[in-house]
This record gives structure tokens, C-alpha cells and sequence, in this order.
């Protein structure tokens, strides 16, 4: 059995690079080394458990004991950029082989490389995929009652909305949970799809990827946000990553977007029909809302999430770069905005609240 194996890389452009791996049966400690850097970077992991297990299946099915000692180009090659490579195994009976290459390389080479990068850069410390996903978007608001002038007007603090999206990739199973506050009735949606399963895993795997490595944390639930973003990975072992932060944490909420998404995307090509039903279970976590201040028709676009807006509803939104607010009518909702819109997306305001009628 291999019980440490050193990889250097040399390439005529970038970094030369070490990647060791340190095994034994019940844990692999895997590094990453910039050779360049002054002090050297490292970054290091060590997976354990099922993760263990999977670095163990996936390096043996590379056969790394019938490599030849030397790779070179054919003699007529043409190199326009060279790679030179060493690689030192040893044994746990401490017998060890170099073997080298010059911009040549042995069957299983990319694969090797992949799994010992994606092991030192393992997000969240696993290489396996959960078996599990859920993510929760919850929307609260404070209840005040009329002529209410104690110590502070919120009497309390209730969800208003939520939406609750989990993948079963053992079952093949997609669930959708819509929760309403008001006399809308709660909706229940599951998809039992294991392509649709899979390529929301893949998908929503690469945007989690972007995140990093993520903590279990949890809100205090005596200072509630206004709303407040989910996440619950569960990995074999009964393994659970529990992540609650503020949904206006900019990099959750950029996430929520795009698992919102991905969702559609993912319905759309899977269930045309399902996607039309699911976009009825109320609106995603963004829409967009046209709102005039007076007769003149002149329409300004603002950002909502509120699940009771509509046509000729009157909003509270912020105005100018002092961002005073001012109170204007909705006369248009759409998830596109419009082509020639003068500002950018990432600078449209979002509304404030619905002004209630008296």
C-alpha cells in the first residue's frame, strides 16, 4: 500500500507546484505547495471517513504500479511548451520509486491531478457529494397594532413567507415546500427525477463551490433580520453543515438568486408544465416592480421579494442618492427588465414595504 506520495510539477509557464499526499487505511492528508512563493503557501486537508474511502477507490483505479519509470515525447515531436514532472511513491514497507516525465504522461495523469488538487481544496473538507441538500429562505415582519406607542411599536416577530428547496440524489427527489403566512394555502411540490436530481447537484454544487468552506452557525433567534437565508448539508455518517446568516449577506443572496435559478432552469427542462405550476407557488426570491410618482408616467424599476405586491398597489421606496423615500404606485411586475434600462442592474433599489390603506 502507498503510504506517501510527492508529486512536482514543473511547466515552463506558472508556478512549480508540490502536491504531497500523506495515506494510511483510515485518513488521507493531502497538501498543496506553491515552490515559488516566499514564505511558501500551503494549503492542506485531511479527509476522513467516507471522503478517506473515495480517495482510496479513486487512486487505485489509476494503477499507478504498472507506470513506467520515464515518459518522453516522441522523437518527432513537435513541444512548444514543456512540462517536466516527478513523482515519488512510497510504501508502508518504506520501499519508495521516482518515476519522471518530459511533457509526456502516463494513462490516469489528469485524474490523479484532479484528485489531489480537489482533495487540498475540498470544500467544506469533503470530496463526496452530500447526500443530502435543503436550503431555506425565510421572511418575517414585525406586528404592530394601530395607536401602539410602547417601547418599541413590533409587538412581534412572525415569518411572513418561506420557501424550503431539498435534493435527495439517493431518492431521485426534489421537494418544494411554499409556506404563506395569509389565506393562501401552503403548496407541496416533489419531483421524483433523478437526471433533474443530478443536474441541480452539479449545478448548485458549482455555485456552493464559490462560497468556500462553510461553518455551522446560527442565528440568534431573539434579533431576527428581516429575513434569514438556510443551509443544511447532511453527508454519510449523519455529517450536517447548518448554516443560518441574513439574507441580505451579500454573497447568500447572490446564491439564493441563482438557486432560484437554477430551480426554474432545472423544472424547465425536465417538466415544462411543472415549472409553469411551481412559478405559481409565489414569486422568487427577486422580481421587479415599475413604480410612477405622479401623472406623468414615468416609470422607475425597484427590486422586491414581498409575496403580496400587485398592480396599483402603493409602495414605499428610496429616491435619489439620499435615498429619502417617497411613496409611488406599482403599475407594471416582471422578472425582465427592460433592454435600454439606463442603469445597471446591481443599482436598482429595492422596495421598502407596501403602504398599507387606512
Amino acid at each position: 500500500m502507498i503510504s506517501d506520495l510527492v508529486l512536482t510539477i514543473q511547466a515552463v509557464y506558472g508556478a512549480p507546484e508540490e502536491l504531497h499526499a500523506v495515506i494510511t487505511p483510515a485518513a488521507v492528508t493531502v497538501s498543496m505547495t506553491s515552490l515559488t512563493s516566499r514564505p511558501r503557501t500551503t494549503i492542506s486537508q485531511t479527509l476522513q471517513g467516507a471522503d478517506a474511502a473515495e480517495w482510496h477507490n479513486r487512486l487505485a483505479k489509476l494503477g499507478i504500479a504498472k507506470w513506467e519509470d520515464h515518459y518522453a515525447p516522441a522523437a518527432d515531436a513537435v513541444i512548444l511548451a514543456g512540462t517536466k514532472w516527478q513523482l515519488v511513491i512510497t510504501q508502508t514497507s518504506g520501499e519508495t520509486r521516482t518515476m519522471t516525465g518530459d511533457t509526456a504522461f502516463p494513462p490516469g495523469w489528469e485524474e490523479l491531478i484532479t484528485l489531489l488538487r480537489q482533495s487540498a481544496l475540498a470544500v467544506n473538507g469533503h470530496i463526496v457529494q452530500p447526500i443530502r441538500w435543503q436550503f431555506d429562505y425565510v421572511r418575517f415582519a414585525d406586528l404592530r397594532f394601530p395607536q401602539f406607542h410602547g417601547p418599541s411599536d413590533a409587538l412581534h416577530h412572525v415569518a411572513i413567507f418561506q420557501r424550503t428547496l431539498a435534493i435527495d440524489p439517493g431518492q431521485g427527489a426534489v421537494v418544494v415546500h411554499t409556506t404563506f403566512s395569509d389565506n393562501r394555502r401552503n403548496h407541496t411540490e416533489q419531483y421524483t427525477d433523478p437526471a433533474l436530481t443530478q443536474w441541480l447537484v452539479l449545478r448548485i454544487g458549482e455555485a456552493l463551490a464559490e462560497l468556500g468552506d462553510l461553518q455551522t452557525m446560527k442565528l440568534d433567534t431573539l434579533d431576527y433580520p428581516d429575513a434569514i437565508f438556510g443551509v443544511i448539508l447532511t453527508y454519510p455518517g449523519d455529517e450536517q453543515i447548518v448554516v443560518q446568516v441574513d439574507a441580505d449577506d451579500p454573497d447568500m443572496r447572490d446564491f439564493w438568486r441563482v438557486l432560484n435559478q437554477l430551480l426554474t432552469q432545472g423544472l424547465n427542462l425536465a417538466d415544462q408544465s411543472a415549472a409553469a405550476e411551481w412559478r405559481k407557488l409565489g414569486p422568487v426570491l427577486e422580481y421587479f416592480v415599475a413604480v410612477t410618482f405622479d401623472d406623468s408616467g414615468k416609470a422607475y424599476y425597484y427590486r422586491s421579494d414581498l409575496t403580496d405586491l400587485a398592480i396599483d398597489d402603493r409602495v414605499i421606496v428610496p429616491v435619489g442618492q439620499s435615498n429619502h423615500l417617497l411613496t409611488g404606485t406599482i403599475v407594471d411586475i416582471t422578472t425582465d427588465l427592460p433592454a435600454n434600462l439606463p442603469i445597471p442592474p446591481e443599482d436598482i433599489k429595492s422596495v421598502i414595504r407596501k403602504k398599507e390603506v387606512l
